[in-house]
């Protein structure tokens, strides 16, 4: 929670260490802010944020949440009313953000463009954030990992915006990130307006997240592979012995319902199919044809229709792999597009 609050004054030590872990040349000429992309009204006050994001971790495709241990500094020009604060919020926090560290005064190193004395708030920041997961490309897909900052002031006195100053920008330390499932970019900053009451500003801070699916190919996709083909093995099995094809038959379809059960762990309850359950699904179509043909060779006393059969139920093995194999390849390149976008600063609703 939040500790004690004081003014700094003098070189601060805190900023020292920032300044030479990114690079910083603090004491340089004194340079203006941002420079103004978009008018704005006299009485609404820009605050400029920047975030030194130390870890990322926790993300749950379940939950559909993830962690995150940063630290934020927000700097305005000073107003008549020095006690003046942004009163920084995380819309999206699962849980309360934990803060520690908390100073609040004037900044040493940093003037506006005529001189004006600059403020910062900052704080070191420890919270869990909810993110919306889209999950129809599953395992193949791409996240944006969203910490949406906010304050409990009007858009009208408030606009907060990226801060760029000395051409540095918000940082991702991927060292500090261990990271099992994803591939982690970023962050992007993305100012907007709260889009329900259009009352509050909104900066959005964002990671992109690309799933390594390899451990879903190795451990689910070859193994129901693998029992999917298996099915053959029934048609070594004598047509009138029916008992003894359909028991494989039937076996590998409960191993199948398993791997089933398996992917679902690893999501949330959703409405819709991602692309691991459409396969899995197709197996299990694949398996009850196969236990029709098994049936059919049984009954059906002419040896060439029954072979006619067979090759059918291969074909319809090949093609459902071919087709599903092409159905991949097409959503590896539109999460490779979507990537594309977020890291260009096209943050995507929905």
């Amino acid at each position: 929670m939040i500790c004690s609050t004081h003014a700094m004054s003098g070189r601060d030590p805190m900023y020292s260490r920032l300044a030479t872990e990114s690079n910083w040349e603090p004491f340089v000429e004194i340079k203006p802010p941002l420079a103004d992309a978009v008018k704005v009204s006299e009485a609404q006050r820009r605050v400029y944020i920047y975030m030194n994001v130390f870890s990322l971790s926790g993300i749950d495709t379940v939950t559909q949440q993830f962690d995150c241990h940063f630290f934020i500094r927000a700097m305005w020009k000073a107003a008549e009313q020095s006690e003046w604060q942004p009163n920084i919020v995380f819309m999206n926090a699962a849980s309360p953000v934990e803060f520690s560290e908390v100073e609040f005064g004037i900044c040493p190193w940093r003037k506006g463009p005529a001189g004006e004395t600059i403020m910062q708030w900052r704080a070191d920041c420890r919270g869990s954030f909810r993110e919306g997961f889209e999950l129809e490309h599953f395992p193949f897909d791409v996240q944006p990992l969203t910490i949406t900052v906010s304050c409990n002031r009007p858009s009208s006195e408030v606009e907060l915006l990226e801060d760029c100053y000395t051409g540095t920008k918000s940082i991702l330390r991927n060292q500090f990130t261990v990271m099992t499932d994803f591939d982690l970019s970023g962050p992007v900053m993305q100012s907007r307006t709260d889009e329900d009451l259009k009352k509050y500003p909104l900066l959005h801070v964002y990671f992109i997240g690309q799933r390594r699916a390899a451990y879903y190919m190795w451990n689910i996709a070859l193994p129901n592979f693998l029992l999917s083909a298996l099915v053959f093995t029934s048609f070594a099995i004598a047509p009138e012995d029916l008992a003894d094809r359909l028991s494989v038959t039937l076996t590998l379809v409960l191993t199948s319902v398993a791997f089933k059960y398996m992917v679902a762990q690893e999501l949330p309850r959703i409405s819709y199919l991602t692309l691991l359950d459409k396969y899995i699904l197709l197996s299990f179509a694949f398996l009850a044809l196969v236990g029709g043909q098994n049936t059919l060779a049984a009954v059906i006393v002419e040896e060439r229709i029954v072979d006619i059969s067979r090759y059918v139920i291969e074909a319809i093995f090949v093609l459902i792999h071919v087709l599903l194999g092409a159905l991949s390849l097409h959503y590896m390149c539109l999460e490779t597009k979507k990537r594309d976008r977020l890291l260009a600063g096209q943050l995507m609703s929905g």
